[in-house]
């Protein structure tokens, strides 16, 4: 099942890429290096002191480089605590645009994105599961009917 599902779903899955690969340049450019485990230049990692972004030792969860950025996109959509790292943008950067990024992501990628590729995948099962359930029902009849005629046949013969 699956063999055939997923070169269906390619097409949706690489929009999904394409779009985490689009938000991922996005917050590089707009957050890259605002949040560092060590002090450097530009870093207002000091203002998250205190904050749930710090207690969970989220600090990896940065948009420092493409990659990182994508993994941030990533648990974003797994919706892993996308408020904690919404917020800790929030406080960084200093404006409410950076809720206004994560939330936007959030609606695109999740709400829709991720709805519309599982739709995809149960619409495809219950496809297969009508054909298999056709196929059985067709093998069934023809079972039927062959018992039928067998019984045809020794009834004449008595």
């Amino acid at each position: 099942f699956y063999y055939q599902v997923l070169p269906a779903a390619s097409s949706l899955l690489t929009a999904l890429s394409a779009l985490c690969y689009l938000y991922s340049a996005l917050g590089v450019g707009f957050y890259g290096g605002a949040i560092c485990d060590a002090p450097a230049p530009g870093c207002d990692s000091h203002l998250l002191d205190g904050s749930d972004y710090v207690n969970m030792g989220y600090w990896p969860i940065n948009f420092n480089s493409h990659a990182d950025g994508m993994i941030v996109l990533f648990q974003l959509l797994l919706v892993n605590n996308w408020m904690v790292t919404a917020d800790a943008y929030k406080t960084v950067s200093g404006s409410s645009l950076a809720l206004v990024f994560f939330t936007s992501f959030y609606i695109i990628a999740v709400l829709v994105g991720l709805n519309v590729c599982q739709a995809f995948v149960l619409e495809r099962f219950v496809e297969r599961l009508s054909k298999d359930s056709a196929n059985d029902k067709s093998v069934s009849d023809k079972s039927a009917a062959n018992d039928k005629s067998a019984i045809d046949s020794l009834t004449v013969a008595l």
